[in-house]
């Protein structure tokens, strides 16, 4: 809003940046229109309040950033003009211990009559499962043989040479 001040010649460039660090020093939860006008009454800028003011009550949605980058969004969607940066976006993996754990903990099925998360339906199969055993050894060679991701962290399946040096 200071920098739509400044050519509205409400501000000029160093009133502007004075206000500005005037108005950072109100913690960012508390900034609000009520905060803004009293920085300014403060700071002796009653013109940029009243100028805000009149801005806020012609369009309530005056200097709202949020918002309109959250309308630019959904209209870029609705557009269908992200179709073109799809084809070109690495989907980021998001597969660490810590997500891992998190989607283990929330996600939940039918076991037995019991709603449990994947973390206690495997903890489950532990204690009630006799073949549990075998079971998660294969599970553990299955994804040794073909890592999720191709990248680092499990090891590809070993040559004839490493197997033999086994």
């Amino acid at each position: 809003m200071l920098d739509l001040a400044v050519p509205a010649c409400v501000l000029d460039d160093e009133r502007a940046a004075g206000l500005l660090q005037a108005l950072r020093t109100v913690y960012y939860p508390q900034r609000t229109w009520a905060a803004v006008r009293a920085v300014c009454r403060r700071q002796g800028e009653t013109a940029f309040a009243d100028w805000l003011s009149e801005r806020r009550e012609q369009n309530r949605h005056f200097g709202d950033l949020k918002r309109a980058d959250a309308l630019t969004a959904v209209r870029t969607v609705l557009d269908g003009t992200m179709e073109a940066m799809d084809k070109a976006a690495v989907v980021p993996r998001w597969e660490t211990a810590y997500f891992r754990r998190w989607s283990n903990a929330a996600a939940r099925g039918c076991v037995d009559g019991m709603v449990l998360s994947t973390e206690d339906r495997l903890v489950y199969q532990q204690v009630f499962d006799p073949a549990f055993g075998e079971r998660w050894a294969a599970y553990l060679e299955h994804l040794s043989l073909h890592p999720a991701d191709g990248g680092p962290g499990l090891s590809p399946k070993p040559s004839g040479k490493d197997v033999n040096a086994l």
